[in-house]
């Protein structure tokens, strides 16, 4: 992160003039803060894993980015459905519901919905 203030040329200095206080020095300086935030989207991956995802890639005619958003989303939307069927579980624990009890409540719940 960047201040005009403190980083940029006297020129450009000149023409952010402005009332906000400086976030470096906390003192009135009279110059627009400016924040440089370069959006980082890096992640380690170990070479034998990155080799077999370059490969894989290449076979399915995607970039090797398509191919790890296409598996992120994947673990995401499996991780997701893992949360539900624990939900479940627990509310089926929770109400007394076996595995047994499941048909039953399928169709008594179908049964409603056609009365509706």
């Amino acid at each position: 992160m960047t201040s005009a203030a403190h980083d940029t040329p006297e020129t450009l200095r000149s023409l952010l003039k402005s009332t906000r206080r400086c976030w470096i020095c906390r003192g009135p300086c009279g110059t627009l803060i400016l924040r440089i935030v370069a959006t980082q989207n890096n992640l380690h991956v170990p070479d034998d894993l990155l080799s077999a995802a370059n490969e894989a890639a290449r076979a399915d005619g995607i970039t090797t980015d398509e191919l790890a958003a296409d598996a992120l989303r994947r673990y995401l939307a499996h991780r997701k459905l893992e949360e539900l069927g624990k939900y479940g579980r627990e509310q089926s624990q929770r109400l007394g519901y076996t595995e047994a009890d499941v048909s039953g409540l399928i169709a008594e719940s179908r049964r409603e919905d056609r009365g509706r």
